[in-house]
């Protein structure tokens, strides 16, 4: 249909003239798009034939389940509905997308060549022709909210203001265009749409207007009626009780309803077994007669609303528009149900008062009451006297006596000289006794002032209760924290304090603030602040904290907290950890926390960027510790990470650089006797400075891999430095030497350093698996080149020398008969086997003397080494008999782990093997760990020693 109607080409019309660039015709950039195009708008187009049969299958569905007075008013609300839509599409083809063309394109200037893809177009007059669909039926929907008498053109009319500032959000929001011309070629449409359908809606409320006041007079006449019939003995079958829905506040009294049982009813507010203890009644005592089809056809007269009584006797005041009902009365208007001894209604102001044990069953709240009630019909409105009420609360059912008051709502309830109670006995065990109480549901609960009762016996005194049941975050007063010790002081010397008094401020849904106090007792008093934000389309959030700690003796402390994340991108991320504390030692000693008072105050902050090239991390730290008050700081820390490149097939480099700048102030040192009279040095803390700096710069030469890194470090120490163990002449006995502790006021130290090693291509993969290695490494442990001030300040470095190495990892299977449900067992034997080999080297007398210890004589050659390490692992698998269990017949195999034997590593020394007296064994434990899957997370380690 799409080719044959070419309407592709129809579709394309309206925009043809202005596009002379390419010859009125639209471009598409895929050799996939014409194909994509045409079934796009083949869809639509099998839509819009397919819409009669899709509406009319879902009215199929949906009709069983309706009155015959829905079906009279949604057919015809359905044919004007698709009417109406199908002319805002004609509309906004025909009419608005000629008229907004010429203007959009009236700001071309000859800087612009308009160049339109067919998928662009498509999608800008597909939004555009739906949005004014939906537009077209606004109308329908005010026309509809009037004749159920939801709105009034009073209300539209006050409305108005809001509807042009609603209209131009719609038009920005269903504009496909993101630019202001659109956005008024929508909104203009929707404006007029709105006057027409307030047109409607007077027109409609007039209608409605003369209906009442025919009501009016046919009300009279059904009363009258109703009293001719109300002096006959009502015959009647008991119908099923009306019972309320679950969840609603039902304030009830009275005797139980007889019959009932204890199994609950479905959405029964309490059990039987409840009702029955507390007097509640479940359902209506009466019920109507049957009707028949005089009654049912007055009933569903349009236009007007029924009432039916019954009583033993009725009188009717029609001057007064009144009535009288007396004994076993009740009466029903719409969902609203009474009954009672005897009810009097006054039609006029939509009063009703029953006595005599009444019962007011409207939609899910039930009312009765010993002294009575009145109800307005109107504004469903009533109060009631000596009542009892039960409502669910944080999943508690409470219970509440006393005179009360429900809104038109039927979701408030007001109370006063009332008691409360989750207890559901007639006595019970404990109750609040309140002289107001206010209940809103699934909100809130406010009681003033309130005594707790154990039994009959007052036990607590309480300015007011408030019970916060409503979900999520919202403002409000916080609960302040206080014990029953705080009020009543059992201990002259207990130090009384309350907590988190406060205010929580929730504007939004992307911050909210708390602001609380805190007083202890001859301690100190603290208050401060904690905002949150959470910006969800941005990818943010973060906490600002702010506290003030005072003692009593004067010492103040200040606390700011700072937490920040963001994403920027999926490339970019920002986290930060800001803490400050003025005076550390003051939290410390007000901290009942023992992790708070020994932890250290830390801050962080990190800012990740991810490029096409590589990454780039850039942070810092910073430590203070509450003991000591020392500080430790990491700023800044740098890392680049390139990604690998490639140079051909057959070379790769993988460079990586790290920077870190580390910063130790005001670390305490011990007191030190500086001479024999007993001097003391008065320096107690210490300052130091390291800043690392990290290049690796590995390359993969074909099968080979040639490692280097490069590494500098500088410290500096500023402060007393004590080495230990510094070996001096003897002044007394100048052939003799005595060890002391060397001290200065400061040190330094730089080191470059140096590794490179070539990894050789495995060999024998399949089999052996071994691995070669060539490296250059120091001639001994310590950097390659050192300054320090041993060395006077000039560099010294040592020599290189060759390590030579392999690895072996074969794994050896062995197959066994199986035992039992096992089909067979393969036992894996995998030992991993390494192997390095460096010569001896002599050591730079000059570097020698740099790096050793004070007091110590300076060792000039390096030691040999050849060492050989040995481990191992075993794994017996099993295999269980095949068996045919699925639904395809296919044998079901399970494999599973009989026992696994990990055993570390032994290390023997050849060249240690030579030196007299010793031996080449460098291993001083081993360790087997065991695991099978016979017994669920079973895992065992042992230890031995050998020697």
């Amino acid at each position: 249909m799409v080719q044959r109607f070419q309407l592709v080409s129809l579709l394309a019309r309206p925009i043809a003239p202005y596009l002379q660039v390419t010859g009125g015709k639209l471009t598409v950039t895929a050799p996939t798009e014409p194909v994509m195009i045409v079934l796009k708008l083949a869809l639509v187009v099998g839509l819009m034939i397919a819409a009669p049969v899709i509406v009319f299958q879902t009215w199929a569905f949906l009709s069983p389940a309706l009155y015959s007075r829905e079906k009279r008013l949604v057919i015809p609300a359905l044919a004007v509905g698709t009417v109406l839509f199908f002319a805002g599409t004609v509309f906004g083809y025909s009419v608005l997308l000629p008229k907004a063309l010429p203007v959009l394109f009236s700001f071309q200037t000859e800087g612009l060549a308009i160049l339109i893809t067919y998928e662009r177009y498509f999608s800008f007059v597909l939004q555009l022709v739906l949005a004014l669909g939906l537009c077209f039926e606004i109308p329908l929907i005010m026309v509809l909210l009037a004749g159920m008498g939801l709105t009034t053109p009073a209300t539209l009319n006050r409305f108005r203001r809001f509807a042009i500032v609603l209209a131009c959000i719609a038009g920005a929001v269903l504009s496909p265009g993101t630019d202001i011309l659109s956005m008024v070629l929508m909104t203009i449409p929707i404006l007029l749409l709105y006057e027409l359908g307030y047109i409607g809606t007077w027109i409609v409320h007039r209608v409605r207007q003369r209906n009442l006041a025919s009501a009016a007079m046919l009300l009279l006449v059904a009363l009258s009626g109703s009293a001719i019939s109300a002096q006959e003995p009502i015959r009647h079958k008991p119908s099923k009780p009306l019972v309320p829905a679950a969840g609603a506040p039902q304030v009830v009294g009275g005797a139980a309803t007889p019959g009932d049982t204890t199994r609950p009813r479905p959405n029964q507010p309490v059990d039987s077994a409840m009702a029955r203890r507390l007097g509640l009644p479940t359902a209506p005592r009466q019920s109507f007669a049957e009707e028949d089809s005089v009654l049912t056809d007055l009933l569903q007269r349009p236009g007007y609303q029924s009432i039916r009584f019954r009583s033993d006797s009725a009188v009717l005041m029609a001057d007064e528009h009144r009535i009288f009902l007396d004994g076993d009365a009740m009466t029903r208007r719409g969902p609203t149900t009474l009954e009672a001894d005897s009810i009097v209604y006054q039609e006029a102001s939509c009063l009703m008062e029953a006595s005599g044990n009444p019962a007011l069953f409207d939609r899910e709240t039930v009312l009765t009451g010993s002294g009575g009630i009145r109800y307005n019909t109107c504004i469903r409105r009533g109060i009631v006297t000596d009542a009892l009420t039960s409502f669910p609360q944080d999943g508690t059912d409470w219970i509440l006596r006393g005179n009360l008051a429900q809104d038109s709502l039927s979701s408030r309830l007001y109370a006063t000289r009332s008691e409360i109670s989750s207890c559901d006995l007639p006595i019970p065990h404990y109750h609040f006794s309140a002289r107001e109480v206010k209940w809103i549901s699934k909100t809130i609960m406010v009681a003033r002032p309130a005594v707790l009762y154990v039994r009959d016996v007052p036990v607590l005194w309480l300015p007011f209760v408030f019970q916060d049941g409503r979900e999520g975050r919202r403002s409000g007063i916080l609960v302040p924290r206080f014990g029953i010790n705080d009020i009543v002081r059992q201990n002259p010397g207990y130090d009384r304090h309350i907590t988190n008094i406060g205010y929580y401020w929730a504007p939004n849904d992307y911050v909210d603030v708390a602001a609380k106090f805190d007083w202890f007792s001859n301690q100190n008093i603290q208050y401060g602040a904690v905002a949150q934000y959470r910006w969800l389309n941005r990818f943010m959030s973060g906490r600002l904290a702010y506290n003030k700690l005072s003692e009593f003796d004067g010492l103040r402390s200040t606390t700011i907290q700072w937490g920040h994340r963001q994403n920027f991108n999926l490339s970019t991320s920002l986290n930060v950890d800001f803490n400050y504390a003025s005076r550390g030692y003051v939290n410390q000693r007000n901290s009942f926390d023992p992790t708070q008072a020994t932890q250290q105050i830390t801050s962080a902050a990190n800012f990740t960027k991810r490029f096409w090239w590589g990454s780039v991390q850039l942070g810092g730290n910073r430590r203070q510790n509450l003991t000591d008050n020392s500080v430790t700081m990491e700023v800044p820390s740098l890392a680049i990470s390139p990604k690998p490149l490639d140079f051909g097939r057959f070379v790769t480099w993988s460079p990586g650089l790290t920077v870190r700048n580390s910063l130790e102030q005001d670390f305490p040192v011990n007191a030190i006797q500086v001479d024999p009279n007993g001097g003391i040095d008065t320096v107690g803390t210490r300052d130091s400075r390291t800043t690392a700096v990290g290049f690796d710069t590995p390359f993969r030469i074909g099968g080979f891999s040639w490692r280097n890194s490069l590494a500098y470090s500088d410290r500096k120490t500023t402060g007393r430095v004590v080495t230990q163990g510094v070996k001096v002449p003897d002044p007394a006995n100048p052939g003799d030497s005595i060890t002391v502790s060397q001290v200065s006021t400061g040190d330094f130290t730089t080191e470059f350093n140096w590794e490179t090693g070539v990894a050789l291509p495995p060999l024998m993969r399949g089999s052996l698996k071994l691995q070669p290695a060539v490296g250059v490494a120091n001639t001994t442990g310590g950097p390659f080149a050192i300054r320090n001030a041993r060395t006077n300040g000039d560099w010294v470095t040592q020599g290189k020398r060759f390590n030579f190495g392999f690895s072996a990892s074969p794994t050896l299977f062995g197959f066994f008969p199986g035992i039992g449900p096992v089909q067979r067992i393969r036992h894996s034997f995998a030992p991993v086997i390494t192997y390095s080999l460096s010569p001896a080297a002599s050591i730079n007398p000059d570097f020698a003397k740099a790096i050793a210890a004070p007091g110590t004589t300076p060792k000039l050659r390096s030691d040999p080494t050849q060492l050989l390490s040995v481990g191992m692992s075993n794994n017996f698998e099993g295999k269980t008999i095949k068996e045919t269990t699925d639904s395809a017949g296919e044998p079901v195999v399970r494999r599973f782990r009989l026992l696994g034997i990990q055993t570390s590593a032994v290390q023997y020394d050849f060249e240690q093997a030579k030196l007299p007296g010793r031996t080449g064994w460098r291993t001083q434990t081993v360790s087997n760990s065991f695991q099978t899957d016979m017994l669920s997370g079973f895992s065992l380690s042992l230890t031995h020693d050998l020697w």
